[in-house]
């Protein structure tokens, strides 16, 4: 009955037009976050408290959480299901309210959202645009080769303002407007650091859509056996797994091809269930050749998981250390964490 209790204000999903759908959706965002904040303040009062109410109030807020993630993949499957978006990459990046001065840029991002990610802005989106900002930076005699370093540390429910300057330069006042999402460094062939934030300044729920980017959808397409909980995941990728039109060229598009196959082989061999896996670290990602190049040399893709170290994150998930690697042109470790969303809530 608390279950039926925590869905009723919600319509059914196959009665909703398209339109409509995006209005649930930016209600489930809010309604989400409220719920997951009231579960985090729940789970630290009973911690170490033999409080009975308090446990009860605690199983009531899971099982409202429960019944509203519930929805939300129904709601998610009947939106896959008239999806007819174009591939995620295929159309570029777009800014709005511009802004830059000496050695820096800033522009509200607006970002697509993607199959994987309806309720908030995918991770790759987010550096994607990063990346973009980057190349307007520093214009066409440079070119970005790497990915130093980027963290997320929340998930973005809105359009984010994206700052990105040269390290050489103090960090302008845009960079510090709220906490940041996202932030990392991007390294350049004429040898200059560029970094870059991602805030939630902004009230705008994204309005763009995408659907998978090519080389996320050949990977799904592909069969495999999935493990709930793997300690290793490996995975050779083909040459011809994606022959796009220019194969990704540009450095920001070989950044979203790149992490997107990263994030696919990781995924797509897991049996992921009702669990939302997020990256939340991406280290040394090599952006100095096309994507069609980097493929020539059939990349392998590996993973080491570790699960008996995870580390729950009250009302929210938990993070899995992971590290992973790109051979042959790639063999160091790159030591990471996947965030595993909402996995934690059950009874």
């Amino acid at each position: 009955m608390a279950q039926a209790a925590a869905i009723a204000p919600w319509p059914e999903p196959d009665t909703l037009t398209s339109d409509e759908i995006d209005d649930v959706l930016v209600r489930l965002r809010r309604e989400r976050d409220a719920r997951l904040q009231r579960l985090r303040q729940l789970e630290l009062q009973v911690s170490g408290n033999a409080d009975p109410i308090a446990f009860l109030d605690l199983t009531e807020a899971r099982i409202e959480l429960n019944a509203l993630l519930d929805y939300w993949r129904r709601l998610l499957a009947q939106a896959l299901a008239e999806q007819n978006w174009p591939p995620l990459g295929s159309e570029p990046q777009r800014f709005a309210e511009r802004s830059h001065g000496p050695g820096w840029t800033s522009a509200r991002a607006l970002v697509p959202l993607t199959p994987d990610s309806l309720l908030f802005v995918h991770g790759p989106v987010t550096l994607w645009h990063a990346a973009a900002l980057a190349e307007e930076l520093i214009g066409a005699d440079d070119r970005l080769v790497r990915l130093v370093k980027c963290a997320f540390h929340r998930e973005l429910t809105t359009e984010p303002r994206i700052t990105v300057w040269d390290a050489a330069f103090d960090a302008p006042a845009a960079a510090g407007q709220g906490d940041p999402a996202v932030n990392g460094t991007f390294e350049t062939a004429a040898g200059r650091t560029l970094q870059f934030t991602a805030t939630a300044d902004s009230a705008d729920i994204p309005t763009r859509r995408a659907g998978w980017h090519p080389v996320t959808a050949a990977l799904i397409a592909q069969p495999r056996t999935k493990v709930a909980q793997p300690a290793t995941i490996s995975e050779t990728l083909a040459a011809d797994l994606w022959s796009g039109p220019d194969v990704a060229m540009k450095a920001s598009d070989v950044l979203l091809a790149k992490i997107e196959a990263v994030m696919a082989v990781g995924t797509q061999n897991m049996l992921v269930g009702e669990r939302v896996m997020l990256l939340a670290r991406a280290t040394d990602f090599l952006l100095d050749t096309g994507f069609a190049d980097w493929l020539a040399a059939t990349p392998e893709i590996q993973f080491e998981l570790d699960w008996n170290r995870q580390k729950p994150i009250p009302g929210r998930g938990a993070f899995v250390p992971v590290r992973y690697r790109i051979l042959p042109d790639e063999p160091e470790w790159q030591r990471t964490m996947f965030i595993c969303l909402d996995s934690h809530i059950g009874l």
